[in-house]
């Protein structure tokens, strides 16, 4: 009763946590950072599929190594992790040593003794976008229960990175548009002042009235315009 009480308690914190921010990397960080407590877990780690390249690089993680996992690239079904986010299904490994899925360069870069893991897989709206894994539980053997536990932190993730994504690409929009505008006021006065300054005759003429509607310096000089 009383671990219940405190998985509710964390999975409510995680929840007001998540939606407190919509910045991506706060948003992982908070999330690696409460999945490693509450799974009472030596390390976890959030991976997500790049859709562009069907690859999965690893967007959080935490335990001994964790700057060097970050720096892992997986193909779509390679590893423990990999075959998670391409089935879409969770998966205990109470011993990685004879599961022929395991990756063990990770152990080798990163100084991690990994001896089991539970994975399960970050579903967004019918869409699979990655995986988060716990290593290690220090209180014995992953179990049913912490699949249970591990797929609804998972779901509260999978929503939040996807907000914070859209709130990214929105935010990376509005900063294109508006530096598209700056380049092109730029531009147009870049071009007002070479015209301006032109020592010889501009006359800017409309194509259906014929008429003049702008003239430099040197063309009022030159044919006398007011």
């Amino acid at each position: 009763v009383d671990r219940l009480n405190r998985q509710l308690t964390a999975l409510n914190s995680i929840g007001q946590a998540l939606i407190s921010t919509l910045d991506l990397d706060e948003t992982l960080d908070t999330i690696i950072e409460r999945v490693t407590r509450l799974m009472e877990s030596e390390a976890a780690s959030i991976i997500l599929l790049d859709e562009d390249t069907d690859q999965l690089w690893f967007a959080a993680a935490s335990g001994e190594g964790a700057e060097f996992i970050r720096s892992v690239r997986l193909s779509l079904g390679q590893g423990i992790a990999g075959w998670v986010a391409q089935h879409g299904e969770p998966v205990i490994v109470p011993d990685v040593s004879k599961d022929t899925r395991w990756f063990e360069e990770f152990d080798k870069g990163s100084g991690l003794s990994t001896r089991s893991i539970l994975c399960v897989p970050l579903n967004a709206k019918g869409r699979i976008i990655g995986a988060i894994e716990v290593m290690n539980k220090r209180s014995g053997p992953f179990d049913q229960e912490d699949v249970r536990w591990l797929s609804s932190l998972a779901a509260l993730a999978a929503a939040a990175i996807e907000s914070a994504r859209l709130h990214d690409k929105s935010q990376q929009e509005t900063v294109g548009r508006r530096r598209a505008e700056e380049e092109l006021l730029e531009s147009k006065t870049r071009l007002e002042l070479l015209i301006e300054s032109a020592p010889s005759g501009i006359l800017v003429i409309d194509a259906e009235t014929h008429r003049i509607v702008d003239a430099n310096p040197a063309a009022v000089a030159m044919i006398g315009l007011p």
